[in-house]
């Protein structure tokens, strides 16, 4: 997936430049104030829209949760009638590496699944240098490796083993199904994951139980997670205030990306 270039903004010869696939609506929130929407995207599991950021034809797709969601709705939408021009996966992240902060983004200069996957890509060259070229904002952009995982590592020592194991820097659990649909369908693609715990932080006990698949909250789960338990609140208190922070850090990113792409 090297030496492809974004294709012409405005869609020439394709109906979409450029797609933005995340799992959940929550990680592009910010974006939705420069999105011109056009129409609702539906695929299977997965939604979205399809619009305009300045001059460039953008579908934004939300695939839901997990590695076979994320394949699976990046795979119908690069095999549709809306097919894009180019891939920007973005999403949230845990920290693996001490050095990064809540908000920062690592820019994939390769991807990687656990085993058993044990999956192995890279980016496209010239969309990791547009992408590199995006001005960090509040926090920073690092290039490195984003891991990805079939459930998260909720302890800090976890992490840390975990990045001190690998070498990477962030895991999530999607970004490695994005790529190989992409790989799949010889679209140049380009992954972008923003911090939300630091390598220091422990997540609050099932964590990952507390959305669905969509990213819609189980209210009753959280509520007997948290019954009796002040730290889990702070926790989550705390981890609701990164997931904000990173949600902006990857709109502005989004945004920005898509912007120099009609330049």
């Amino acid at each position: 997936m090297k030496g492809k270039s974004l294709p012409d903004p405005r869609g020439a010869g394709r109906p979409i430049a450029l797609a933005i696939v995340c799992a959940l609506p929550a990680e592009l929130r910010g974006l939705r104030a420069s999105l011109s929407r056009e129409r609702p995207l539906t695929m299977p599991g997965g939604h979205g829209h399809v619009g305009r950021i300045g001059a460039v034809r953008t579908a934004v797709l939300a695939t839901g949760v997990g590695l076979r969601r994320a394949c699976e709705g990046t795979l119908a939408l690069l095999r549709s009638s809306d097919r894009p021009g180019a891939v920007l996966s973005v999403g949230y992240g845990g920290a693996l590496s001490s050095d990064l902060r809540s908000g920062d983004l690592v820019l994939a200069e390769r991807v990687e699944a656990e085993p058993p996957a044990a999956e192995r890509y890279e980016p496209d060259a010239r969309l990791l240098e547009e992408a590199a070229a995006v001005s960090p904002g509040r926090g920073r952009i690092v290039r490195g490796t984003i891991l990805t995982l079939a459930a998260p590592r909720a302890r800090a020592s976890e992490k840390r083993a975990l990045g001190a194991d690998t070498g990477a820097s962030i895991a999530d659990m999607e970004t490695a199904g994005v790529a190989r649909a992409a790989a799949e369908e010889g679209v140049p693609a380009v992954f972008v994951r923003a911090v939300v715990d630091e390598a220091g932080d422990d997540l609050p006990p099932a964590v990952d139980t507390f959305i669905d698949a969509r990213g819609r909250p189980r209210i009753l789960r959280i509520a007997l997670a948290l019954i009796g338990r002040p730290r889990t609140l702070a926790s989550v208190l705390r981890l609701r205030s990164q997931s904000r922070r990173a949600s902006a850090a990857l709109s502005r990113f989004a945004a920005e990306f898509a912007a120099r792409a009609a330049r």
